[in-house]
């Protein structure tokens, strides 16, 4: 696998820009017959790119919130932080764990999901 270059820090371009292409990954390993949980594929994607030390937690947006509130344990506080979520840029409705696209449970629904947000936002960007 190629090795990203590393960095300090998510902006939140690079942790949608990273998200994406995590689960782009991820879905054409489900689709192609991988039995591996969600979680175990969202790791392996980040140690076969170099990428496990920058992310703290198995997900890019929530490291982005993390690293945006200093908060080393959004988890635990019941993402009450997920205001700083990248997918509410654009959705202010988004979570990752909602019903009809729960990442770990439809995690097919979830990329979909992502990329709706990403022409979203493509589309917005061209307008301005």
């Amino acid at each position: 696998m190629k090795k990203i270059k590393t960095v300090k820090r998510l902006t939140r371009k690079l942790a949608k820009e990273f998200c994406l292409k995590q689960w782009r990954w991820i879905v054409k390993q489900i689709r192609a017959g991988d039995t591996t949980s969600v979680k175990d594929l969202k790791e392996q994607w980040m140690d076969d790119h170099g990428l496990a030390r920058l992310v703290n937690h198995d997900c890019f947006y929530c490291e982005y919130a993390i690293q945006k509130t200093k908060i080393h344990q959004l988890y635990s506080l019941g993402g009450q932080d997920c205001k700083y979520c990248p997918g509410k840029v654009i959705d202010p409705e988004f979570l990752c764990f909602a019903e009809g696209y729960y990442y770990s449970l439809e995690p097919e629904k979830f990329y979909k999901e992502l990329l709706r947000q990403h022409r979203i936002e493509v589309k917005k960007n061209v307008n301005k």
